[in-house]
């Protein structure tokens, strides 16, 4: 009895290897239209220009001055409110937390030294002269690091257009990643405030966290227009207009620029326009074609008809953004993380997820794509 059931368990086991040996084939020998749709899938920023009609439109006007590292100028939000009666608009002024060391990402105790250099230097935005519909409103700080913005005595029914314009005035502080300037180098990420996310109880609040990917936005439309002195090179999350050189990204989670001196390159990725400033930029820009064109092959179309790339030194291995990925410019693999990077566009920008409270949901995705 038991010499029959060592068979019976050795016979179960060589069914289960021979299946998963099986299995492996498959997957290495399959063809792609096995698990290609047949038919031509539009491309994904087509689709996002349809869908982006009903989204907020961010307007930036500004010009920056390298000199003193600031950034001035008007924006302005377009949106149709939701159902319910508003009595105050809130916004969520990233930029201000890199006004104190308590909140600045680049302070937390592995990223200090190599971020600021072992010296902090303050940053960040600000704002005034709001209106809302063209009537002049007050507003204040709420939060004990300006980073929330409301604008209050405002008495918006549901569904509703409402413009909201302002006044900024942004300071970069000196030291090396997302917000920052560094030599002719600046990196603005994600430096405008924007709404904050609201639901059935109203506007969302919660504080940004030191650790993971704080910034919570929907998709946006952006019209971006930046002047910056003769031989500065500005370039973001978007494509720029065929007149008027403004930036335009439609259905974006946020918007990021670059504006300094630097070297480019530039080409047609399967319609994708793919530019690469900075130190190492022909091969950058080689591997981003090679990442693009696989990742289409395998998980669809490229979210949107833009891509740019920076080589810049910055303690991370990477910095992700819509449309715009900033890769460290002293890496020896240059592989990886671009790959990881584009991986993150399609998996934490396009698909979207809780980057605040389920933030490995993306994150397993794209190591896994990459």
């Amino acid at each position: 009895m038991l010499s029959r059931v060592k068979k019976n368990t050795l016979t179960i086991l060589l069914i289960a290897v021979a299946l998963i040996v099986a299995i492996m084939l498959w997957i290495m020998t399959r063809d792609k239209s096995t698990y290609m749709p047949s038919v031509p899938v539009a491309r994904a920023s087509d689709a996002l220009a349809a869908l982006s009609a009903d989204m907020p439109l961010y307007t930036v006007d500004a010009v920056y001055d390298p000199s003193a590292h600031k950034l001035t100028g008007t924006q302005s939000v377009s949106f149709t409110t939701t159902g319910q009666q508003l009595t105050s608009i809130i916004l969520r002024a990233y930029a201000n937390a890199y006004s104190s060391e308590d909140t600045s990402p680049a302070a937390v105790p592995e990223l200090f030294l190599a971020s600021y250099g072992g010296v902090f230097d303050k940053g960040g935005i600000a704002v005034s002269a709001f209106t809302v519909n063209g009537e002049p409103k007050a507003f204040r700080y709420a939060d004990d690091y300006n980073i929330l913005i409301e604008v209050a005595d405002v008495a918006i029914a549901p569904l509703s257009s409402v413009e909201l314009s302002f006044n900024f005035s942004l300071t970069l502080p000196k030291l090396k990643g997302a917000f920052s300037y560094s030599g002719d180098t600046a990196i603005l990420s994600n430096p405008f405030p924007i709404l904050a996310e609201i639901d059935e109880f109203g506007w969302i609040t919660d504080s940004v966290p030191l650790y993971g990917d704080g910034y919570a936005s929907k998709p946006n439309n952006w019209r971006v227009n930046i002047t910056a002195p003769e031989g500065y090179t500005v370039a973001g999350s978007g494509s720029p207009e065929t007149e008027g050189g403004a930036i335009v990204a439609y259905a974006s989670r946020g918007f990021s620029f670059f504006a300094g001196k630097a070297g480019q390159v530039s080409a047609d990725v399967n319609g994708i326009i793919v530019t690469v400033l900075g130190s190492n930029a022909s091969s950058i820009l080689s591997e981003a074609r090679d990442i693009i064109s696989y990742y289409e092959d395998v998980y669809g179309k490229y979210p949107w008809q833009s891509l740019v790339v920076l080589s810049a030194d910055i303690p991370q291995d990477y910095i992700v953004g819509s449309c715009f990925i900033v890769i460290n410019s002293k890496l020896k693999d240059r592989t990886l993380p671009p790959a990881e990077a584009v991986a993150k566009q399609y998996f934490g920008e396009l698909a979207g997820s809780d980057n605040l409270g389920q933030p490995w949901l993306s994150e397993s995705v794209s190591a896994f794509a990459s």
